[in-house]
């Protein structure tokens, strides 16, 4: 990176994650100049605009919208272009692949929803060359190509899937059927050479004891033309070495093409000259869509990878993470297990580790294959599947197409049944959990082997030495509360108070109600100091039962609070935000109970009118649903209901909009003028306004 940097592990660190409510990474904040905050979205208007964007500013994102519509002016509204069969309509596309070009565009598209069909203006608009005749070639041709291309040449894998099968059992027989001799694949009775981009001729001599990698592509294909580049860099690393040659078989119209695109490639070619030759190879190797690579190993043999026709599993991983290090050892079980079975799997570790040692140790451990350590295939791979987290497996089946975008989550709780992992096993695997949810038993989450208790502190508030094991069996049959918590979590700290008034409200109006502290805390020292606050139970800490229980609750972040009913079964994960809401009226946080609460709301709005217009405010108030605010009147917090002003962000509690006027008209003034001033000592950011 060419800028600045936190020292690692500063603790600054923590208050701009909570300030800024980081919720996942990458996220990029902007700043002004003034110190305030312009945008916490940056990256999002990176992506879309680029350095355009700069300095991120509603002005300046103004101006890109006002040139993204300069830009369009003149452009038809609709189009009907010769690639696509339906009508494309003109659009704002944030980011896209152009169906055309096949390059990436942003802002303007001309679009098919039905197809999910793009195409660049430029590639929409653009005036058609040459004759009739050429035109309805190269839509043909364009269209004969086009399907293999946006499935990633499905049709030929399936071919290959074919030969694969046909080929099974018949041992050395097909080994040599598929044994290919150079002097009669790359040439002709009246050719003995292949040439190079300068004009130079190469003989058959010069192939011998070489790896030849035969490309098929043409200058009109848009994958083609971003993969020729990658091939490139490729082609320079290996052919140094003196063993690996890549041969050019062109599928372009004309010899203009051929050169112009041939021009840019360090390996050699047949001559475009030599059709025939060209054709034939198409068709033994059974060419149904290009950018297609076929390599030859020194004896004239197709080479089929050792990864060819299996299912894979990339796994993105970094060998000391701790999460990293749970999964690893249970995808290596599944991993085994597949492999004493003789399923066709493997997996590909994609490493991101900082050190090489750490990297080195962890590989060590592993069974699979990986790519080297800071390859930079590592990054291009996770920006192509999107990896938000890690560890992370996404799984490739034998048709080189994604199965599943990650199944780590599947894995944990499955294991080896995930596998093939297609979508029809997933849809089995749902049913299965379904069926399982809707057994659940208090003791079926709970208990454990011999993990058949959690802990309370014997009435000895701050005193864990003396803390008591309470069987589980003495909670069924209550309604019980799983509270997902930990100490260094900022908002955790901040709703724990709220839950211990919660708490004794709802203990106080039934006593078969209990709460239990799942805990996220780092070290036990931490861990106690934060159950020493807490009246409730909790697991011990660091209970193998934590993990079983985030994986089946789907716990993304904390706090959270799970609500069980009587017979065990899952009421709600959302219960803090009922209690946010409801406070103790939302026990036990069931449906009946929540139609109940909105029955009464709506009662206590019977007679309240629609909309008033308040002393304290220049415009008309509105009477809405507002699940939390701050009273612009009185100042104090409200929920449920509020007279609000929409373009203002102005709130009055009900009571205080309905209450008669009281005091003379100075003291209103007065009242009016110091609600403004204490408007004014805050900054507004987003949904939350920060005392300036």
């Amino acid at each position: 990176m060419p800028w600045l940097a936190l020292p690692f592990e500063d603790d600054r660190k923590e208050y701009l994650d909570r300030i800024f409510k980081v919720q996942g990474i990458p996220t990029l904040v902007a700043i002004g100049p003034t110190g305030r905050t312009v945008t916490t979205e940056a990256r999002t208007v990176v992506m879309s605009h680029g350095s355009n964007a700069y300095p991120f500013t509603e002005a300046r994102l103004k101006e890109i919208e006002a040139e993204n519509e300069e830009m369009a002016k003149g452009w038809p509204k609709k189009v009907k272009h010769e690639l696509h069969e339906h009508e494309l309509e003109l659009i704002h596309r944030p980011e896209y692949v152009c169906d055309g070009c096949e390059q990436g565009g942003a802002v303007w598209s001309f679009y098919c929803e039905n197809c999910d069909f793009d195409l660049h203006p430029k590639c929409a608009l653009e005036e058609n060359k040459g004759t009739k005749g050429d035109r309805e070639d190269d839509v043909e041709e364009r269209t004969k190509t086009k399907e293999g291309q946006r499935s990633l040449n499905y049709q030929r894998e399936r071919e290959r899937e074919r030969e694969r099968e046909q080929m099974e059992g018949q041992g050395d027989v097909v080994a040599e059927q598929s044994k290919h001799d150079l002097q009669s694949l790359l040439f002709s009775p009246d050719r003995d050479f292949l040439i190079r981009n300068n004009g130079d001729e190469v003989k058959v001599d010069n192939l011998k004891g070489k790896k030849v990698g035969l490309y098929f592509s043409a200058s009109w294909c848009g994958p083609c033309q971003q993969f020729t580049p990658n091939l490139v860099e490729v082609y320079n690393e290996l052919s140094p070495k003196g063993d690996f040659e890549i041969v050019f078989v062109s599928a372009d119209r004309a010899d203009e093409a051929f050169k112009g695109y041939f021009s840019k490639m360090p390996w050699l070619a047949i001559p475009f000259s030599d059709s025939n030759t060209r054709d034939r190879l198409d068709e033994l190797f059974k060419v149904m869509g290009i950018p297609h690579l076929v390599i030859l190993d020194e004896n004239g043999k197709v080479s089929i990878s050792e990864l060819e026709g299996k299912t894979i599993g990339l796994y993105f991983v970094q060998s000391s993470y701790k999460k990293c290090i749970k999964f690893t050892l249970k995808l290596i079980e599944v991993y085994e297990n597949l492999k004493a079975k003789g399923e066709k799997f493997e997996v590909v570790m994609i490493p991101f580790d900082n050190k090489e040692e750490s990297f080195t140790q962890g590989f060590e451990k592993m069974p699979w294959l990986s790519l080297p350590f800071k390859d930079k295939s590592c990054v291009k791979l996770a920006r192509s599947f999107e990896i938000q987290t890690i560890p992370a497996l996404v799984i490739i089946g034998p048709d080189g197409r994604t199965l599943q975008p990650d199944v780590v989550e599947a894995i944990e709780e499955h294991g080896t049944e995930t596998y093939p992992f297609t979508p029809e096993k997933f849809s089995e695997l749902e049913e299965k959990d379904k069926a399982k949810r809707d057994a659940q038993t208090l003791e079926s989450i709970l208990v454990s082997g011999d993990l058949n208790f959690v802990i309370g502190k014997d009435g000895h508030k701050n005193s864990l030495s003396l803390s008591l094991q309470v069987p589980i069996s003495d909670l069924v049959g209550k309604n019980i509360l799983l509270y997902f918590s930990a100490h260094w979590c900022p908002p955790c700290r901040a709703f724990t108070p709220k839950l211990v008034e919660i708490y004794h409200q709802i203990k106080a109006k039934d006593d078969a109600f209990e709460l239990i502290f799942i805990s996220s805390d780092r070290d036990q020292p931490s861990f106690e100091e934060y159950f020493s606050e807490m009246p409730w139970l909790a697991l011990p800490f660091e209970d193998d039962r934590k993990e079983y229980l985030d994986r089946i609750f789907k716990v993304q972040g904390i706090p959270t609070l799970v609500a069980i009913g009587p017979t065990g079964r899952t009421v709600t994960t959302e219960a803090r935000k009922l209690i946010m809401h409801h406070g103790a009226d939302a026990y036990p946080f069931t449906e009946a109970r929540l139609k109940e609460i909105e029955a009464g709301i709506e009662e206590m709005a019977k007679g309240w009118p629609k909309k008033v217009k308040h002393e304290l405010h220049e415009h008309e108030l509105e009477l809405i649903r507002r699940p939390a605010f701050v009273c612009d009147g009185c100042k104090e917090r409200g929920t449920v209901w509020s007279f609000y002003c929409e373009k203002c962000k102005f709130d009055l509690h009900p009571k205080c909009a309905l209450e008669e006027n009281k005091g003379t008209k100075g003291d209103k003034e007065d009242d009016m003028e110091e609600g403004t001033k204490a408007k004014e000592g805050y900054v507004c950011d987003g949904n939350v306004c920060h005392k300036a």
